[in-house]
């Protein structure tokens, strides 16, 4: 094949790939949008909406609005005393959380597996909101087991501390104080949040607590 020939092969090989790429893009513009997972298409997105209360009041009067926006609806009525409404946009917060965790079995080896852990704790926090706190310990604990499971493949600080609030929640203390023990070995070191952190409440007292603290206190000497 002399040169000539060897380039018009050539030249005829990129203006197939060419149509090829605008094909396969046109394809996809007229395609669906790819369906995500059930858990994924529930799950709340922190989105743009109103910040104020009655801005929040007329979005969610024409939007469905996400677990977030009802739970933070809720919080905006408990801080003006309106506990009727609160209690109504709680409930309403946590059906729209139930929806999102309710879903095929999530992989603890998937990322989005704390994602849903975190979907039940703010389901419990929600349930000890609406004075229900079996139910809130349940809740905890679906938090504490899928945590667990993702620490035993995955065990570095941030998850094992998460792991920690979840289990003392759940009323899970030694788990907790174990989970904690994990975390700091790990590398925690946020001592602000640690002896702050209101989920920490429940076993902060105890000695083996304390004496993990003092080891991540800034004012501990060098």
């Amino acid at each position: 094949m002399d040169r000539l020939s060897v380039a018009r092969v050539l030249w005829i090989s990129m203006l197939i790939g060419v149509a090829v790429g605008l094909w396969t893009l046109l394809g996809q513009a007229d395609s669906p949008p790819r369906v995500l997972p059930h858990h994924a298409q529930d799950a709340p997105r922190w989105r743009d909406v109103p910040r104020s209360k009655q801005g929040l009041i007329r979005y969610l009067a024409h939007q469905q609005g996400t677990p977030f926006d009802w739970r933070r609806l809720g919080e905006y009525h408990e801080r003006d005393g309106e506990m009727d409404l609160a209690y109504s946009a709680y409930a309403r917060a946590e059906q729209e959380y139930v929806k999102a965790v309710t879903a095929p079995p999530v992989s603890a080896r998937d990322q989005d597996a704390t994602h849903v852990a975190g979907l039940w704790y703010d389901i419990g926090i929600l349930r000890e909101k609406l004075d229900r706190p079996d139910e809130a310990r349940e809740a905890f604990r679906e938090a504490m087991e899928l945590m667990e499971v993702f620490c035993s493949l995955r065990p570095s600080r941030v998850p094992l501390y998460n792991l920690a609030c979840y289990a003392a929640r759940a009323g899970e203390h030694e788990k907790a104080i174990e989970a904690l023990e994990r975390a700091i070995e790990a590398g925690w070191e946020n001592y602000a949040r640690a002896v702050a952190d209101p989920d920490l409440a429940p076993i902060r007292d105890d000695p083996r607590v304390r004496a993990m603290l003092e080891k991540i206190s800034p004012a501990r000497p060098g």
